[in-house]
């Protein structure tokens, strides 16, 4: 004979309400208060439980009358019950606007008008509870895929840690180091570096290896340092250290064979980025004209200039050789050659595959005060030296330098403050964009102006679209 189902209150030490532990409509074995101290009303409650469970009731609304509503909230839950008390209050509603559209009309026509009416918002409630059905089966399968790809990970990193042996954090952060060295810049691969090993040291002690982790860890380390960091650039911070902490636990994931924990961890949408960065910020010729004047010396003035009428980045101004600018033999034209650059140990990687580019040279705008700087201006290696170290270990600059340099430094207990070269709300990046934004309102094309800029059509349309838009000629 099978045992009968029931459910008794209990009084546990350290809660003040009486709790019960039974079958959800679900079929889940949940334990849940049940929000009295009376054991009276607790027994009542845990009565109504066992009803619905041996009814088989599934929909609330099916719910008997015999049955608290107390017990029905347990059962199928509070938002479900919520939902429910809405979905009632919207058909009392709606019942009283149909009342009021009906009194509108003379007595005769209201006999044949109510059916249809009322036939009108039946439907318009089953089409409701379908809405309601659909958004609940929908959070039942993120539900069940997140659970399965929690097991997912443990048994393959347990798998991983058994057959493969994963080092320890420490032994793992040295060969993600060497990784990066192999695969970036050593500037790069520097401040990726500082993020996992920033991660690591706020582990948990029984987080022994990477296949440990969780993704609660990863979530929890980003939000605290985006709380530490500018609240108004919340989200470019979030994105950042997703992005480059991403690449330590992708990396360890790809090489011990398992579920990287970092694709559980939400994810930044365009939308947040786009919210908080605002639009592309750009300036006109005559801006950059106007900065280029009022900077010291020719090394200045041709530097800006090849930011706002070359489009490099920082970095491949910082390596740009010598042997990289070509100009014909008429001295009428000329363009810069973007590739990869060797110096020693160090190796200047492209950001992508499309970086690799020539460019090039404004006739009036660029060229001619090259040729002036490449006369007396440049280094024996590099176009910019830094000014006053030829010849030494710092003859290049570094991103960071040049950047600091540009924009002026407020000082600090070791260094003096120093003047901005550039105008407040011009920088590196702003200059680039000018370029991107120019040479769009001249060729039209985002297929010409991706190939000057290392990038793809796709991205110079969502970047620099808005122009076209608003400047494209409507005449036929």
């Amino acid at each position: 004979m099978a045992k009968s189902y029931s459910v008794s209150p209990s009084l546990r030490n350290g809660t003040t309400f009486y709790i019960a532990v039974f079958k959800d409509s679900t079929g889940k074995r949940v334990c849940r208060g049940l929000g009295t101290d009376n054991r009276d009303d607790a027994r009542l409650i845990c009565d109504g439980l066992v009803a619905l469970h041996n009814r088989g009731i599934r929909s609330i609304t099916e719910k008997p009358i015999d049955v608290c509503e107390q017990a029905a909230r347990l059962y199928f839950g509070e938002k479900k019950a919520n939902e429910t008390e809405a979905k009632a209050s919207n058909i009392s509603a709606a019942m009283s606007a149909i009342q009021q559209q009906l009194e509108a009309f003379p007595k005769s026509v209201r006999a044949t008008m109510l059916p249809v009416l009322l036939e009108r918002e039946s439907l318009q409630n089953k089409l409701r509870d379908v809405t309601f059905e659909l958004a609940a089966t929908k959070r039942e399968l993120k539900t069940e895929r997140e659970n399965r790809e929690a097991l997912e990970r443990s048994m393959l990193g347990q798998a991983a840690k058994a057959g493969k042996g994963i080092p320890p954090l420490d032994k793992a952060l040295e060969m993600f180091l060497a990784h990066m060295q192999s695969e970036t810049t050593a500037f790069n691969a520097k401040v990726v570096h500082a993020i996992a090993k920033k991660f690591v040291e706020s582990l948990p002690a029984e987080r022994k290896t990477l296949a440990d982790v969780t993704h609660g860890d990863v979530a929890s380390f980003i939000e605290a340092d985006v709380a530490k960091g500018d609240q108004h650039k919340k989200a470019s911070r979030r994105d950042a250290l997703r992005r480059r902490l991403g690449r330590f636990l992708n990396w360890s994931a790809k090489r011990w064979g398992y579920v990287s924990q970092i694709g559980a961890v939400r994810a930044v949408t365009k939308d947040e980025l786009d919210r908080e960065r605002g639009g592309i910020h750009y300036h006109t010729a005559s801006e950059i004209n106007a900065a280029i004047e009022k900077l010291p010396s020719n090394y200045w003035k041709t530097l800006v200039a090849t930011l706002g009428y070359a489009g490099l980045q920082l970095a491949e101004l910082c390596w740009l050789r010598v042997s990289d600018v070509h100009i014909a033999a008429d001295g009428k034209s000329g363009y810069l050659h973007v590739t990869t650059v060797e110096d020693g140990d160090e190796k200047h990687l492209l950001k992508t595959s499309h970086r690799k580019r020539k460019v090039n040279l404004h006739p009036t705008l660029l060229l001619p005060k090259l040729k002036e700087h490449l006369k007396d201006g440049a280094g024996k290696t590099y176009v910019f030296p830094v000014p006053g170290a030829e010849g030494t270990d710092f003859e290049r600059w570094t991103s960071g330098g040049l950047s600091t340099a540009l924009r002026g430094h407020k000082g600090g207990k070791r260094r003096k403050p120093t003047p901005a070269l550039l105008p407040k709300g011009m920088n590196a990046k702003s200059l680039r964009r000018s370029f991107g934004s120019l040479l769009l309102r001249k060729v039209k094309n985002y297929a010409d102006v991706a190939a000057a800029m290392g990038n793809t059509p796709e991205v110079v349309k969502m970047h620099y679209g808005e122009i076209r838009g608003h400047e494209v000629s409507v005449d036929f």
